[in-house]
């Protein structure tokens, strides 16, 4: 998926980590250093990947948080 989608030519320092199969993949935020291990998950829909404000979303600050979210991903772009 990182290289099938070029995330690295469109969202350096962003690993993909998840694909929801509506097209938005979450991603790891990882173009700073880790806070406490743990890197912020963001998600970018896969025909508009980019770091502008009007391609990715912060979802939330660590992958646990991520995963205890209750809001339909797509809801947030």
């Amino acid at each position: 998926m990182l290289l099938g989608y070029n995330v690295p030519q469109y969202m350096p320092g962003a690993l993909p980590i998840a694909f929801n199969g509506g097209g938005t993949f979450y991603l790891f935020d990882m173009r700073e250093s880790a806070i406490g291990d743990e890197y912020p998950v963001v998600c970018a829909h896969s025909g508009n990947l980019g770091w502008r404000a009007d391609q990715s979303v912060r979802v939330a600050d660590s992958f646990l948080n991520a995963c205890r979210g209750t809001v339909d991903i797509d809801d947030l772009r």
